[in-house]
């Protein structure tokens, strides 16, 4: 176990690991409830804690209730799956009406298709992946079916030169997001979108025209969301790595996932996560799979990596840094575009963003904004 776990990190790892089918007994004395709340809540794992604490027979341990709000949160998830999934179809019957099909990403595939209880996996939105050439089409249809799109979080310039999807749309109740990327622009995996379309895997029980990606894209799409995604809900990415991991029809071939890992020197986005999702969450990785990428880690310290990991995401209950600063560390940590003039303007035009885009995206005055970057470059020291 990585150090720097508390009482109350045991006992939410223990109930999803019970969730997970490892029946254990999970520790409930002397823990702070409204920390282990807190912390249930940030992760957005209420409904797996749920479920795993009437596996392991533990619901009479916890107060009447919190487990009260636990079974509310797992109902009301159940529900908005439902209703964000028949939304899905919805989108897609007018999509399939265009010739347009459309790859299914995370929340609406997982859900129905790899999760055992809808009620487990929450959903901020609908994310599609669209070939390029379908992306007007796509916002038009969308439009025309009664959203609108919501630029005020992204920033047109933004988006045209760097983000992987389209201003999100939102129709009052649902929102939905249309990919053509499953990765900034700058970051390997986009050189690789052709081959997502070749691996597609149909999914009929959502649409004629919803696919999903390989087994293999799925695991590298996940730890690459996991690695670089700025909200510090990280327990749930893990989560959905280990569900993936132990349901056989989406079990990966683990030599064409480091091949490609490799290929596109995006190892350590692979070994973190994986590393991880093992550790805290007992996720069923080869043990020759797990040595041969902490190997390729180095120079980074393994440990290290695993803490700061831990000690800028789980620990977390609000965005450590600002998005534009994060997105700019992303862009310096991958380090790959079609030109170096290009890359570094990117990285400019991130870390010194307008200032209408620093009203818009980072609350607060210039000394609180120093105050959270500090905070942060100290947190992973403080970790060890």
């Amino acid at each position: 176990m990585i150090r720097g776990i508390s009482a109350e990190d045991r006992f939410v790892l223990g109930c999803l690991r019970g969730y997970l089918g490892d029946l254990r007994r999970v520790e409930c004395g002397g823990l702070n409830w409204a920390e282990v709340e807190r912390k249930i809540e940030a992760q957005r794992v209420g409904g797996a804690v749920f479920q795993g604490l009437q596996r392991v027979g533990a619901a009479s341990s916890v107060p009447t209730a919190l487990i009260g709000r636990l079974q509310a949160d797992y109902y009301k998830t159940a529900g908005r799956v439902l209703e964000m999934t028949e939304e899905a179809r919805r989108v897609l019957r007018a999509f399939q009406e265009r010739g347009i099909e459309a790859i299914l990403l995370k929340g609406v595939f997982l859900a129905n298709q790899v999760y055992d209880t809808p009620g487990v996996r929450p959903m901020g939105d609908v994310d599609l992946l669209v070939r390029e050439r379908h992306l007007p089409d796509a916002e038009a249809i969308l439009l025309r079916l009664g959203y609108q799109q919501v630029r005020e979080v992204m920033p047109e310039r933004w988006e045209e030169d760097l983000h992987h999807h389209l201003a999100p749309f939102f129709n009052g109740r649902v929102g939905v997001e249309i990919h053509q990327s499953v990765a900034i622009k700058t970051h390997p995996l986009t050189a690789e979108v052709e081959g997502l379309w070749q691996r597609k895997r149909p999914v009929p029980s959502i649409a004629p025209n919803a696919f999903a990606l390989s087994p293999e894209d799925m695991i590298l799409h996940l730890c690459v969301h996991c690695a670089f995604r700025w909200h510090p809900a990280k327990l749930l990415n893990l989560l959905d790595v280990a569900q993936v991991l132990r349901t056989p029809s989406e079990a990966p071939q683990w030599q064409p996932v480091l091949e490609r890992a490799r290929r596109l020197r995006i190892e350590r986005q692979l070994c973190f996560p994986l590393e991880l999702a093992a550790r805290l969450l007992g996720a069923h990785v080869p043990r020759w799979v797990r040595q041969e990428l902490t190997d390729r880690a180095k120079p980074i310290s393994v440990e290290m990596g695993l803490t700061q990991f831990l000690a800028l995401s789980i620990a977390r209950t609000e965005p450590i840094l600002p998005l534009p600063l994060l997105v700019a560390l992303a862009e310096r940590a991958c380090a790959v575009s079609s030109s170096k003039g290009r890359r570094l303007g990117l990285v400019k035009t991130l870390l010194f963003p307008p200032p209408e885009t620093i009203a818009r995206l980072v609350p607060g005055t210039t000394l609180t904004l120093a105050l959270r970057l500090l905070s942060a470059a100290a947190r992973p020291f403080r970790a060890l």
